[in-house]
């Protein structure tokens, strides 16, 4: 037994060091994995939306993910593997098709997205739950649409949420207050909605660095 216990050891260590070198290897693969997944959910989204005529305005940037070799990068060259959809916007200088419930699904698949409008769409609260994981949204434009108070209950998660448009739509009162956990709101837009000075009174006080736009009756308050 004395014999073999250095070639046990060996053969131990050899394992063992063929195990990290699994793990290591392991995880830039698993993140490469990752990626290729996103970029195929988030070009097939695109082009989801291109296919349907609606005229989109896009901002694309390119990632500068640390620790990716350079060779990789010029591999996959303009791909979406290393870019991140920020910004969509519905063109209403040259639309004739307007957005609708069933393209907002294609949404759910840019998470890097920044900015969506799409005004005067025909969006309702079928629409708007699709955005609801998109917690990266910094301003939405969902003003003129059919939105109602149970389509704000999607929003509730969208912490970094700082510009939200909603005139001309049927929010009340009650959708309100699914807005007053949104701390770092800073614009609100409720011109032409069923909102009363009273509700919008409760919601400033709730989010006192938000400035909200009401009816010319109101004003705006600060």
């Amino acid at each position: 037994m004395t014999k073999n216990s250095p070639k046990r050891r060996w053969f131990q260590f050899r394992l063992r060091t063929l195990l990290i070198g699994v793990l290591v290897l392991s995880l830039p693969l698993s993140w490469f994995a990752w990626r290729m997944e996103k970029a195929r959910k988030q070009r097939e989204a695109v082009e989801a939306l291109q296919s349907t005529g609606i005229f989109l305005d896009w901002q694309i940037v390119r990632e500068s993910e640390p620790g990716v070799p350079t060779w990789l990068a010029k591999l996959f060259g303009d791909s979406y593997l290393f870019v991140e959809v920020r910004q969509v916007i519905w063109n209403t200088q040259s639309n004739w098709k307007p957005v609708r419930d069933e393209h907002m699904i294609h949404l759910a698949d840019l998470p890097d997205l920044r900015r969506i409008a799409v005004p005067t769409c025909r969006v309702s609260d079928v629409g708007v739950e699709h955005l609801k994981g998109l917690t990266n949204l910094r301003s939405l434009d969902l003003s003129r649409t059919e939105v109602t108070d149970d389509g704000l209950k999607h929003l509730k998660e969208m912490s970094e949420l700082q510009h939200l448009f909603l005139s001309g739509t049927q929010i009340t009162d009650g959708g309100l207050e699914y807005l007053k956990g949104l701390a770092n709101l800073k614009w609100l837009s409720l011109k032409g909605t069923q909102a009363t000075p009273e509700g919008v009174q409760r919601l400033q006080e709730a989010l006192p660095n938000c400035k909200i736009e009401y009816d010319e009756t109101l004003a705006v308050m600060q």
